[in-house]
């Protein structure tokens, strides 16, 4: 046994700690504060515009960080790394046509990825993604998507095929 309850022990940068038996670490630490949502129904997205996926339904959040109001993922601590990814699903996206993803950050785009419809008869569009960064303590997060198919279209809810989310990896 080392120390008492409530006491805190340091282990020195460079130094190992061995486990031969079950080792239990505080409160998860290394994963908090994390989230992950899911649309609540599908979202009409139009046309050639760039719109904020409505992630309204919290599967969970961890630490309060995310904003069911405004779409936002906002970690609250400076220093750690977080692993931000997610999906999104459209409905009836013609041949030829694409579906583009974008986190952003701060209001500009941070990360961006999409897929194109290349063969007939295949509707359904899906585009994943994940990106690692390191933010300060106010930084903030959303996702959204782009479509170019010429008219309104859905983004899928049901099986909750379309998801964001967030955790922590490492850090202070």
């Amino acid at each position: 046994t080392i120390g008492q309850s409530g006491d805190t022990i340091s282990i020195p940068s460079g130094a190992t700690l061995n486990s031969a038996g079950t080792t239990t670490l505080a409160d998860g630490q290394n994963m908090a504060p994390s989230f992950f949502g899911t649309l609540s129904g599908n979202q009409s997205v139009a046309n050639g515009t760039t719109t904020i996926v409505q992630i309204a339904t919290e599967v969970y959040d961890q630490g309060s960080v995310f904003d069911t109001s405004t779409y936002r993922f906002t970690p609250g601590i400076a220093g750690s790394k977080f692993y931000i990814y997610g999906q999104a699903s459209l409905s009836n996206l013609t041949v030829d046509k694409a579906l583009w993803v974008y986190i952003y950050k701060n209001g500009s785009i941070f990360y961006a990825t999409n897929v194109g419809n290349t063969q007939s008869g295949v509707n359904d569009c899906m585009v994943s993604f994940a990106v690692i960064d390191t933010p300060n303590a106010t930084d903030y997060y959303d996702m959204r998507v782009y479509h170019n198919d010429g008219s309104s279209e859905n983004l899928r809810a049901d099986n909750d095929e379309t998801n964001f989310g967030a955790f922590r990896i490492m850090g202070a």
